[in-house]
C-alpha cells in the first residue's frame, strides 16, 4: 500500500535541507554526529549467517568512508581532491537496547524465506524477517540473501517507521567472510546509508539528471566497473565522478563522497532536521539495567559550580568554549582524529565568576580504551598552580589502540586531582578521540626559516614534504593569540601588511591527500621599525674628521648617506661626571656600520653588524675629551631617500 503522504513529507525534508545550509545552520553544526546501529541478520541458511567479525568490518568501512580515513584515497584524481569531505558520521554497535538492556548490536533470526526482495519483507516478523529497532534512535541494517541480483537498497529520510534503515545482501556486506568480489570493500553498505542520509544518485535518476548537489558533475548515466578518468559525457561534463561512492562501479572504483553530499547529510541532524534525534541517542552509552551491565567510565565532577569552570578547550581541531560550569559535561560528541606518533598542541583556559583563584589542570587519555585512566601513561598532562591559559603538547603513543577512546579534563581549584574524583570546586570534561594508525605519509615541514624582513613585509620558507598537496601557513603577532592562515602549494610566502618593530610567529602544516600534518614548531621574526624619510639633521658636509659636525648628547638624530662616496661625521665630548660613553646606529635603510675614533682620529672602536642591524659601541671610563663619530656605508652602500638613527650617551653609571 503506497503512503499517499510521502511526497509531500520528502518535499518538506528537501525544503529544509535547503534552508539549512543556505541559512548557514549546517556550517555551524561542529560536533561529529555518532549513529548506533543494529545488525539484523536473517539467515536461512549457515552461510547467510554471517559473523561478528564480518560485521565489524563492514562498521570499519563505514567509519573510514564518512570520516575520509579510507586508504585509497590517493586513488582520486587530483581534479576532485579538493572536493573530497571528511562527512564528520560516525557509527557504532549499539550497547544499549531500546529498553535500556545492555545488547551486542547484533540480531540473528533463523527464517524458512529462501530470499528477500525489496519489498520490505525482511523488516517484519510476520513476513519472515526482523522488525525494526525505535528507527529514531539506531540505524537499522538487515543483511539477508537478496533475490534478483540486488546488492542492497535503502529508505530515503521521510518514509515509514517500521521499515526505515537499509537492506545489504550478505554477498556483498564487509570485507570478509562471505563477502565476494567486486563487491567485498563494504562499499554496497556505504552507498546505501548516503541514501538513508538522502542522498540521491550522482546522475540523477535520469540521463543528464540532477542529484541535487552543485559540486558534482553532471552525469550522463551510472557508470559500472572501474571506468577510466577522465570520462567526459554528452551532458558538457569533461570528467564524471565516478569514484563517488552513490556512483554504480565496482567497490574498488569508489572512494570519496564531495564537500555538497557532506552539507546535505549534514542538514539531516541540525535542529528540525528530519535525523536529528539519532544524534543524542542512548544507543552506544552503555545499558540502564536489565541483563548484563555494559561497563563504564567512572564519574568525576566539581560540585560547586559558582567561581570557576574550564573555559576553553583547544586540541587539533577541538576549540570547545563554555561560559559557566556544570561540574560535568559529557562531549564525547565533539572528537578530533589523531595519529599515533604524532604530537598535537594543547592550550586550556580557566574561566572565573569573580577572583581569579589558582587552578590546576589534569588531562586523561584511555589509551587502551579500557574504560578507564590509570594504565601507565594515560594521565598525559598537569599544569602548575594557574589563573591564565596553559600550553602543551601530546604524543599520541604507537601503543595506543586504533579507534575511538575518551580523553577527560579536569580543573580543581588549589590542587591537582584524580580521574574519578567528586570534589567541591572546579569542572570536569569528556571528549572523544578517534585514534588512527601513525601518519607515514604527511610529514611536517622543517627548517623554518625568515629571510628579506622589512617594516611590513616578510618572507617565511621551509622544506617542501613528499606527498604534499598544499600547505597552511599560520602567523600573527606576538602578543595577540588570533592566528591569520594562508594556503599555498610553494615552500615559501612573502608575507604582506605587517607592522613595523613587532615580533611575529609562524607555524606551517603539510595537507596531503590522505590528511594533514600536525603544524610545525613556531617560528618568528620582529620587522624593521619605520625609517623616517625627513631628517633632523640635512648637513651634508660633514664628510671628513675636520667637518665633523657637533651633535647633542643623550639625544637622536637623523641623518641620510647620499651617495656611495658618502660619510656622516660627527662629535662629542664626555665629562667628568659622565666618562661613560654608548653609541647607537639604529633604523637602518640600508647596510650601515660605525666607527668611533678619538681626537686625533685613531679607530678605538667598530661595529659592522650585517643587513639592517642596528649598530652599537660602548666606551666606559673614557678618557675625558672630544669623540668623533663616523657613519658610512659597507661596501658604498647608500639610501639617499631615507634617515638613519644616530645617538651618543654619556652617563656617570658604566654602560652593560
Amino acid at each position: 500500500m503506497e503512503d499517499p503522504h510521502l511526497f509531500d513529507r520528502m518535499e518538506k525534508i528537501e525544503q529544509f535541507t535547503n534552508f539549512a545550509i543556505s541559512s548557514g545552520k549546517v556550517s555551524q553544526n561542529k560536533a561529529v554526529i555518532t549513529i548506533p546501529v543494529v545488525v539484523h541478520v536473517v539467515y536461512n541458511t549457515t552461510a547467510q549467517n554471517v559473523s561478528d567479525a564480518q560485521i565489524q568490518s563492514q562498521l570499519d568501512v563505514l567509519n573510514k568512508d564518512f570520516r575520509k580515513l579510507n586508504t585509497d584515497l590517493n586513488l582520486i584524481p587530483s581534479t576532485f581532491s579538493s572536493l573530497v569531505a571528511d562527512a564528520e558520521i560516525n557509527f557504532c554497535l549499539a550497547n544499549r537496547d531500546p529498553s535500556g538492556n545492555a545488547t551486542t548490536g547484533i540480531l540473528r533470526v533463523q527464517t524458512t524465506k529462501t530470499s528477500f526482495s525489496t519489498n520490505d519483507g525482511v523488516k517484519s516478523a510476520t513476513t519472515g524477517g526482523s522488525n525494526a529497532w525505535s528507527t529514531n534512535q539506531y540505524l537499522n541494517i538487515w543483511v539477508c540473501n537478496m533475490s534478483g541480483g540486488i546488492l542492497g537498497y535503502a529508505q530515503f529520510p521521510g518514509g515509514a517507521a517500521a521499515t526505515d534503515g537499509v537492506v545489504i545482501g550478505y554477498t556483498c556486506f564487509g570485507t570478509t567472510g562471505t563477502a565476494q568480489a567486486p563487491f567485498n570493500k563494504g562499499r554496497t553498505a556505504t552507498h546505501e546509508v548516503g541514501h538513508w542520509l538522502n542522498l540521491r544518485h550522482i546522475w540523477g535518476d535520469a540521463t543528464c539528471g540532477s542529484d541535487l548537489v552543485t559540486d558534482t558533475p553532471v552525469h550522463n548515466t551510472s557508470n559500472y566497473s572501474c571506468p577510466s578518468h577522465p570520462k567526459s559525457n554528452s551532458c558538457g561534463t569533461s570528467a564524471e565522478m565516478f569514484m563517488n561512492y552513490m556512483d554504480y562501479v565496482d567497490d574498488a572504483c569508489m572512494q570519496m563522497f564531495s564537500n555538497g553530499q557532506k552539507a546535505r547529510m549534514q542538514a539531516l541532524f541540525v535542529t528540525g532536521g528530519a535525523r536529528a534525534s539519532l544524534a543524542t541517542s542512548p544507543g552506544c552509552s552503555g545499558s540502564t539495567g536489565g541483563g548484563t551491565p555494559t561497563p563504564a567510565y567512572c564519574a568525576a565532577t566539581g560540585s560547586n559550580t559558582q567561581f570557576e569552570w574550564i573555559s576553553n578547550v583547544k586540541f587539533n581541531t577541538i576549540n570547545n568554549t563554555t561560559t559557566g560550569s556544570a561540574g560535568y559535561v559529557n562531549y564525547t560528541s565533539i572528537s578530533t582524529t589523531v595519529n599515533k606518533g604524532s604530537a598535537y598542541n594543547l592550550t586550556l583556559t580557566p574561566g572565573f565568576a569573580g577572583t581569579a583563584y589558582p587552578e590546576y589542570f589534569r588531562v586523561y587519555i584511555d589509551y587502551n580504551g579500557d574504560l578507564d585512566f590509570v594504565d601507565a601513561g594515560e594521565l598525559v598532562y598537569t599544569s602548575p598552580a594557574t589563573t591564565a591559559a596553559v600550553t602543551s603538547s601530546i604524543t599520541i603513543p604507537t601503543t595506543a589502540i586504533t579507534g575511538n577512546v575518551r580523553m577527560r579534563i579536569i580543573l580543581k581549584d588549589g590542587a591537582i586531582t584524580s580521574p574519578c574524583e567528586s570534589f567541591t570546586y572546579g569542572e570536569v570534561e569528556d571528549y572523544t578521540l578517534s585514534i588512527q594508525p601513525a601518519n607515514t605519509t604527511c610529514s611536517a615541514p622543517t627548517a623554518l626559516t625568515s629571510s628579506t624582513v622589512g617594516t611590513t613585509t616578510a618572507t617565511v620558507s621551509w622544506t617542501a614534504v613528499t606527498g604534499a598537496s598544499n600547505y597552511t601557513l599560520q602567523y600573527k603577532q606576538s602578543t595577540t593569540s588570533t592566528w591569520t592562515s594562508v594556503s599555498t602549494t610553494s615552500t615559501s610566502y612573502n608575507l604582506t601588511g605587517l607592522t613595523a618593530s613587532k615580533t611575529y610567529n609562524w607555524q606551517v602544516r603539510t595537507n596531503c591527500t590522505s590528511g594533514s600534518s600536525v603544524y610545525t614548531t613556531g617560528a618568528n621574526f620582529t620587522t624593521q621599525a619605520t625609517v623616517p624619510t625627513t631628517c633632523t639633521d640635512s648637513y651634508e658636509a660633514n664628510n671628513s674628521l675636520s667637518a665633523a659636525k657637533t651633535i647633542s648628547v643623550n639625544t637622536n638624530i637623523s641623518a641620510k648617506i647620499g651617495t656611495s662616496t658618502d660619510t656622516d661625521w660627527f662629535k662629542f665630548s664626555n665629562t667628568s661626571a659622565a666618562k661613560n660613553i654608548r653609541v647607537t646606529l639604529s633604523n637602518l635603510p640600508a647596510d650601515y656600520d660605525i666607527k668611533l675614533h678619538n681626537s686625533a682620529g685613531t679607530v678605538l672602536f667598530t661595529s659592522e653588524n650585517t643587513g639592517n642591524t642596528s649598530e652599537l659601541i660602548k666606551y666606559n671610563n673614557a678618557p675625558v675629551g672630544t669623540y668623533y663619530i663616523s657613519v658610512y656605508g659597507y661596501n658604498g652602500t647608500f639610501n639617499a631617500n631615507s634617515c638613519y638613527t644616530l645617538r651618543a650617551d654619556i652617563s656617570s653609571t658604566a654602560f652593560k
